[in-house]
């Protein structure tokens, strides 16, 4: 199979195509043949030499979606041919507030989305409706987990709280913006972009600011 490999911390040009054996699914994991992958900023940030515990060389890539090719021992059999998107997540432990020591997300160093192929622990692995697209579905696991997990699990959002979502337009804040409106609260939104503040006000902003106005604040 084709895969997208960070050879070395250094410029882009250390990202190279090259062709691995194709995955075997050990007990407990599924292969799937991945139609999208999402890129992230944690995958420029290990090239960068920004990340902790880098191992290198490695397939990047967090997020991806596909089909399911095929399973090892232990995992049933109907989920080969299923479409499904790929939780990154794995070893986060028991405690939903605080992932464990052994904690990992994929792309680094177990190999990442940036392939053909994928081989993960069935346990990863969400049935993905005919109504999400691949592409969509691959830009969603990292950016909607962690805004997920900000409001809720951490922040202990509430119906009727206000949220203030800085950075909107990235893919987390986006995200954390919606979610907080699902769950019944009031969002303002700051950005550097007029362009992306008009986009928020389109999904639900009640306000939102241009940091780098004079008297922003205001806004709010």
């Amino acid at each position: 199979m084709r895969a997208v490999r960070c050879e070395r911390q250094g410029p882009p040009e250390e990202m190279k195509l090259i062709e691995l054996p194709d995955p075997k699914p050990a007990a407990g994991e599924a292969v799937v043949r991945l139609h999208f992958c999402g890129l992230n900023h944690r995958d420029v940030w290990i090239r960068q030499g920004l990340y902790a515990r880098i191992q290198l060389p490695s397939v990047l890539g967090s997020d991806g979606a596909g089909v399911v090719e095929s399973v090892g021992a232990d995992v049933d059999s109907k989920l080969v041919g299923k479409r499904a998107v790929i939780i990154p997540c794995e070893r986060w432990g028991p405690d939903p507030a605080v992932q464990s020591k052994d904690f990992l997300i994929l792309g680094m160093p177990r190999q990442g989305t940036m392939a053909e192929k994928i081989a993960v622990p069935a346990s990863m692995i969400v049935d993905l409706p005919e109504s999400i697209s691949f592409e969509d579905a691959a830009a969603l696991p990292v950016a909607g987990i962690t805004a997920y997990r900000s409001l809720v699990t951490r922040g202990g959002l509430k119906r009727g709280e206000h949220v203030w979502v800085t950075g909107i337009g990235g893919g987390v804040a986006t995200l954390a913006m919606l979610f907080a409106k699902a769950l019944g609260a009031q969002v303002s939104v700051t950005s550097g972009s007029d362009e992306k503040l008009a986009k928020a006000r389109e999904l639900g902003a009640i306000a939102a600011a241009n940091y780098k106005a004079k008297g922003w604040e205001k806004d709010l």
